[in-house]
């Protein structure tokens, strides 16, 4: 395999992929090395294993989210359903390529029975999704319901990327989307 030149960012983007694609448990470092086009070895430089790549992905991709969707929760020069929209498109687009599902959800329900190191990057994740529903659900209801609708829209959002995956279907993920931008 040929050796090339990288970066800590590039192994982690690509890293990203695979561990979206093949699951946590079922990615090796050959795997990973292999899609980085680097030697084994070379991950070692960078992280000293498996679990702090996988960290430093989550990591990323909360930092990614924050900054390219959620920002979006934010906006109040547009209304709370284009508010909505724009922050599922960019959910739809990244995460949901291939029909394998966002990486935060797929890695709780993966390890969340055996390993607990990756619980709090995916609740911070999960909270900023929260904070952007709310942000977004506070414009048209009070406090408590604002919480309420979140936290109904992220259990929901969850099921129809489920539903989307096991049938190899989008029209689960498009008809709760529909939905929800409607009733804002």
């Amino acid at each position: 395999m040929p050796v090339y030149k990288t970066s800590r960012e590039e192994i982690i983007k690509k890293s990203f992929k695979v561990f979206l694609s093949k699951g946590y448990y079922h990615t090796s470092i050959s795997d990973l090395s292999k899609a980085c086009e680097i030697e084994k070895a070379h991950f070692y430089y960078y992280f000293k294993d498996k679990k702090d790549i996988m960290i430093s992905v989550l990591f990323f991709g909360k930092e990614w989210a924050i900054k390219n969707m959620f920002v979006n929760a934010y906006n109040k020069q547009i209304s709370p359903s284009e508010r909505m929209k724009k922050m599922l498109e960019v959910f739809k687009s990244i995460y949901l390529k291939d029909y394998n599902g966002c990486i935060f959800s797929n890695t709780a329900l993966e390890t969340s029975n055996n390993d607990d190191d990756f619980a709090q990057v995916i609740k911070e994740y999960f909270d900023s999704w929260k904070k952007a529903l709310i942000a977004i659900y506070i414009e048209k209801f009070n406090s408590p319901e604002s919480e309420q609708r979140a936290t109904r829209f992220f259990n929901e959002l969850n099921g129809a990327v489920m539903m989307m995956k096991l049938y190899k279907d989008i029209s689960y993920l498009d008809g709760f989307i529909n939905n929800h931008i409607n009733e804002i």
